[in-house]
């Protein structure tokens, strides 16, 4: 019986020891880790390992942690954040890093040490992981030493974590290159949008570079935008060279004004070339129009086209009836007009000059929307001016109708038939006015229309009439 009862203290004695917490355990957080990136109070890889100590006593220093690096991490710095720390090796050649803390840690404390952290270029991008111990005198590490792994920064129940993490394959890449307002027009300026991304890169990658390679009949005339912040060569120089110490994260869009020759090949396309890099880890190639495949090296290739003209004309008047009672109502005239030019217009202008005797009376239909307003007398003859909403480019076509009034006792019988003229444009103001005045000089151009309009009349619907059904009145 009594050895069945040291047999069972022992191994209660044996589970105790077992399940015992770990005394000084361990955690490691870590920033966004990127290859080709140099770790700094601002950014870049880091580490940061903190020692905790749970083993109910103070933990009397020096207290050593060891981190071995992963392939392509070296040890750039690191600082002291709480404890007083020293760290050595941490080097391509020796890839363990040994950190001692020359202070001691009370019970339920910690203290912590950032390490700043150079990632090369060519460092395996994906999963990574590193291999954290703790150990003193006083708390040496335990055979085997029991390593948990995690993904969290947090600390585990042991004196090793092995921390995993992924890497960032860094990269600058030029996104795209497009016109602000497609396609460019000869003779003018116009924008042109760029846009290019960082993954991975941070400030001690600064400064950006950026340089655009501009094809015949393109020339860089200004920036028009500010952010990121670039400072580029004269207006003219190709390539044009840009530079930026901004803080680029993701993508970003930067505009340039762009001069467009009048002689540049239409319809295009016309090719931008342009290549990004940063100061040390990626340079902007400097072969991109020859090897546009590589890393950094983007194009756009952007339509030309001359400048948008519009070119209304009057294809047609067309009265309804063929003869025009005197009277209200009497009539309408339509206008048939088509645009000839391949841009449209908005707000263009329709006006009539009516003959003495003839009022506006009313809008009657239109292909768009028509707005019109009247001027002048009945006596001398109304000039009717309606605003139109919008034409396309050629082929484009429509027509507006009004309706006119014939004043009774001012046509004279046996006169000449009255005409209605009519003008289509697509200027403001007097010019627009200018256009009807030089339709009444030559009524046969092609922004011009004519119309004859025969009336006929009952007894007293003219000026001269005295006598009607053998009455004076």
């Amino acid at each position: 019986m009594r050895i069945g009862i040291l047999g069972f203290l022992g191994f209660f004695c044996f589970f105790a020891v077992a399940v015992q917490a770990a005394p000084l355990r361990v955690g490691v957080s870590s920033t966004d880790l990127a290859t080709g990136t140099f770790g700094d109070n601002n950014g870049g890889g880091q580490f940061q390992v903190q020692l905790y100590n749970f083993s109910g006593v103070t933990a009397v220093q020096p207290l050593t942690m060891k981190l071995n690096m992963p392939a392509g991490f070296e040890l750039r710095n690191f600082v002291s954040v709480t404890g007083s720390w020293n760290c050595t090796g941490g080097s391509t050649a020796n890839p363990e890093l040994t950190c001692i803390n020359s202070q001691n840690i009370a019970n339920g404390s910690s203290a912590a040490v950032r390490i700043f952290l150079n990632i090369a270029s060519n460092a395996p991008a994906g999963p990574g992981s590193t291999t954290v111990t703790a150990e003193s005198t006083q708390f040496p590490l335990p055979a085997p030493p029991g390593c948990v792994t995690t993904a969290s920064g947090n600390a585990v129940d042991s004196q090793c974590v092995t921390r995993t993490f992924q890497v960032v394959q860094s990269a600058l890449t030029v996104v795209d290159i497009t016109a602000v307002d497609a396609p460019l027009t000869t003779g003018t300026q116009e924008q042109v949008l760029l846009r290019i991304n960082n993954t991975g890169y941070s400030g001690l990658n600064r400064p950006w570079h950026l340089d655009i390679y501009w094809p015949t009949g393109l020339s860089f005339v200004q920036l028009d935008s500010t952010l990121p912040s670039w400072s580029c060569s004269a207006a003219g120089t190709n390539p044009t060279i840009c530079t930026s110490n901004s803080t680029i994260i993701g993508t970003v869009a930067t505009t340039f004004r762009v001069q467009v020759a009048a002689n540049i090949a239409v319809p295009g396309p016309v090719r931008i070339v342009a290549s990004t890099g940063n100061n040390n880890s990626q340079p902007a190639p400097a072969d991109c129009l020859t090897n546009l495949m590589q890393q950094g090296c983007g194009f756009g290739d952007l339509a030309t086209s001359v400048p948008l003209v519009t070119n209304l004309a009057i294809t047609s008047m067309v009265i309804t009836p063929a003869i025009f009672p005197i009277g209200n109502n009497a009539g309408q005239v339509r206008v048939n007009y088509e645009n000839l030019g391949n841009g449209g217009a908005s707000n263009f202008n329709l006006r009539f000059d009516l003959p003495p005797g003839f009022s506006y009376a009313s809008t009657a239909a239109a292909s768009t929307s028509a707005s019109c307003s009247r001027s002048g007398s009945v006596v001398n003859g109304e000039l009717v001016h309606c605003v139109m909403g919008t034409v396309g480019p050629a082929p484009a076509s429509g027509n507006l109708t009004v309706t006119v009034s014939i004043s009774p006792s001012q046509m004279v019988r046996g006169g000449p038939t009255p005409e209605v003229l009519a003008s289509i444009d697509s200027v403001s103001g007097t010019q627009s006015l200018n256009v009807l005045l030089s339709c009444a000089n030559n009524p046969a151009q092609p922004f011009c229309g004519l119309v004859a309009v025969p009336l006929i009349g009952e007894c007293m619907d003219y000026a001269e009439d005295i006598f009607c059904y053998d009455h004076e009145l």
